[in-house]
């Protein structure tokens, strides 16, 4: 779920495999955002709540979102991937 959301090109024959690591500010709330994994916890911030979300996969990440939304654990979470946070190594 979370590469087919980069839009990347499609893994080439042969081609090393990557793990990629997902920084908890590379995944935005957006009421329109194309992921929508479930909430496993949260951890409120003042102004920000640090989310663990869960992918149907069984995928794990975190992300940071405005502290002011009523969601909770078994609702899904909308995000999209923002420009910075992703970072890329040889699998």
């Amino acid at each position: 779920a979370l590469l087919q959301a980069l839009n990347g090109p499609a893994p080439q024959a042969g081609a090393e495999p990557l793990k990629v690591l997902v920084r908890p500010e590379a995944l935005e709330y957006s009421a329109d955002g194309p992921l929508r994994p479930s909430i496993i916890s949260r951890n409120f911030r003042g102004a920000q709540t640090l989310y663990q979300l869960a992918f149907a996969d069984g995928q794990r990440v975190s992300c940071l979102a405005p502290g002011d939304l009523e969601l909770g654990p078994g609702d899904a979470l909308p995000v999209r991937f923002g420009s910075s946070g992703l970072v890329t190594f040889p699998g």
